[in-house]
This record gives C-alpha cells, structure tokens and sequence, in this order.
C-alpha cells in the first residue's frame, strides 16, 4: 500500500492539487482553484487565487484550456514566481470605458523580482475608438503586462494580440528584464520602455498591422528616457506606422547605450527614430525593405549603423536638427 500512496502523492503533485505549503518547485495547477477556462466564466479570481497560493519558487501551471481562461480584471504576480502553460490562451474583453487596464500588473510599491513567465497566449479586442495617439484607429484598452519595480524578469515563448501595449516597463526602476521568442501582433505599441536599465529583447517578432499608417506615433518599440543598457537581437519590426525603434527624452533623462544586432524592418514608416539628447546608438548588420525613412534624428550623438542591407524605398536619413553629433553609416549596401 505504501508504493500506491506514494505513487498517487507525486500524481496529485505534478496536477498542481498539492498544498501551498510544499516545498519549492510545487505545481500549481489553475484548475484546482476553480478556473475553468470555457471562455464563458470569469476565471479572475480562481487565477489570482492560484497565483497567492503558489509557494515561493513554485510553478503555477494553466492547461491547456477547452476555450479560453477569460478574465476581467488585472492579475497581480509576486517575487519568486514560474507561470508556464501549454500554448494557454488568457483573454481580457476591452474595458467598457477610457480606462487603461492590463492582464498581468506588479506592485509598484515594492520590488517584485525573480519572475518567469511562458507558454502563454494573451489576447484582447480592438474595438476601443481610439483617442490621443490613437485617433485614427480602433484599439483596445488593454495591456499585456504592466511592470514597475521589477528585477530579474524572463518573458519567453509567448505572444501577445490585439493589446495597447503588449509589454510596458515604465515610472518606476525596472532592471534585468529578458524578452525571449516573444510574437506580439496588432498592438498599438509593441514594447514601452521608461526608467529601465539591462532589458534584452531577443529572437522576437514585432507586428503593428491594423493601425491606419497616419499615426505616426505607433512604435513597435518605443524607449522613453532614463533607459540604459539595452541589448536587441535578431528581432523583426513590421507593419508600424510610425517607428521600428522610437528612442525619445522624457523630461531632462536621455536614454544611452541602445543596442541593436541583426534586426530586419519591414513595412516601417521609420526604421529608427532617435531624438532629444540620445547618447550611443548601435545597429549593426540589418536589413531594411519598403521602409520610407531608415534614420530620423534630432539631438541624438553617437548613431552608429553598419552592415546594413538597404532596399531604399524614398530617402536614407532625414536630419532635421544641426545639433546632433557623431552619426556614422559604415558598410552599408544599398539597392
């Protein structure tokens, strides 16, 4: 009887139906806690609950849903946390009025760190006039994941539809965050940066179709001062309106040290928009096609871009200020 109990034990703890309570590296299965994943029921407060109960360290688990997890308000996570799925779809309707929400969210009074997240689909509608930057387009009012105050995050293997923005890291410190194999489509804006240090967004592909092309505000990434060491590789930008790459001062804190390394553009108003007192730029070996403008600047010192492939559209670079410095174009091939 002993090998059946213990047999059972391990069983029961690899669905997730273990207590908090055990030890580290505990399953947390979403079902337990009463989600049920139909696309009917609202599955937000099984899913927080799932996410309090899991143990630092733990996995928190979402099967594969019969429809869909819906939910209806934001999920809040915590330190020392490993949310995993199999392709799980989570969807957050848009908010029936002008409010901003988001699907995941951190607490920005304290730090929240050590957070791993994949093998997830989350999913909105663009069904929001939009207003602002957005005018022109249907957007939703949604958000993938709102971070501040975050250290040590890893988003991977996951996409992201039809948000506001798919991933924001802004106001407060967020540092060591690591975007891996991550698809995001039909977002207003891809990435938001603000107040981030040692973000890395590899292996990704970036897509903004279904915004009208005159909302030239619509960035697939959009770096927004105090923003430093960041490191972007192998990443394809597509179907954006205004820039692939928008790096922009916001009140006195200039953005440094951008790093860009086998990127393509596709169908970009701009391939790369850097402004307002940037400092250290570097795109090496990409390529650009049906992209109108591949360089705007204005007070930017130190843009460097080399080992381009080029298939000119209109113009190369449009400079519009005498106060930047130090631009350099180094082995580029243009068609």
């Amino acid at each position: 009887m002993i090998p059946i109990f213990l047999s059972l034990l391990i069983c029961l703890n690899i669905l997730g139906i273990s207590e908090a309570k055990e030890n580290p590296g505990t399953v947390i299965n979403v079902l337990k806690y009463g989600a049920l994943g139909n696309g009917l029921t609202d599955d937000t407060a099984a899913i927080q609950a799932a996410i309090n109960a899991t143990p630092p360290n733990g996995i928190l688990f979402f099967p594969t849903p019969r429809v869909y997890y819906k939910i209806t308000s934001p999920l809040l996570l915590k330190s020392n946390l490993k949310i995993t799925g199999n392709s799980s779809k989570i969807y957050m309707p848009s908010y029936p009025n002008d409010r901003t929400t988001t699907i995941f969210y951190t607490n920005k009074s304290s730090t929240t760190s050590n957070v791993d997240i994949s093998g997830l689909k989350l999913q909105s509608t663009n069904d929001v006039s939009g207003v602002g930057f957005y005018a022109h387009s249907n957007t939703s009012n949604v958000m993938g994941f709102d971070f501040e105050n975050t250290s040590h995050v890893d988003i991977h293997d996951l996409s992201i539809d039809s948000a506001l923005y798919g991933i924001k890291l802004s106001v407060r410190s967020n540092d060591h965050v690591f975007i891996n194999d991550v698809k995001i489509s039909n977002t207003a804006t891809d990435i938001y940066m603000s107040h981030a240090s040692d973000i890395h967004i590899s292996n990704s592909h970036l897509d903004s179709s279904g915004f009208l092309l005159t909302d030239h505000h619509l960035h697939n990434i959009y770096i927004e001062g105090a923003v430093s060491n960041v490191f972007i590789r192998d990443v394809s930008f597509a179907n954006t309106a205004g820039g692939g790459i928008q790096i922009y001062q916001e009140s006195g804190f200039p953005s440094s040290n951008i790093n860009i390394t086998n990127a393509s553009f596709n169908n970009c108003h701009t391939a790369l928009i850097a402004w307002s007192k940037v400092k250290g730029v570097k795109v090496t070996g990409f390529t650009a096609s049906s992209t109108p403008t591949i360089l705007s600047i204005n007070d930017a010192h130190g843009v460097t871009l080399s080992y381009g492939k080029i298939k000119l559209y209109r113009k190369l670079l449009l400079n519009d200020t005498k106060t930047s410095t130090d631009i350099r174009f180094d082995h580029l091939t243009i068609d």
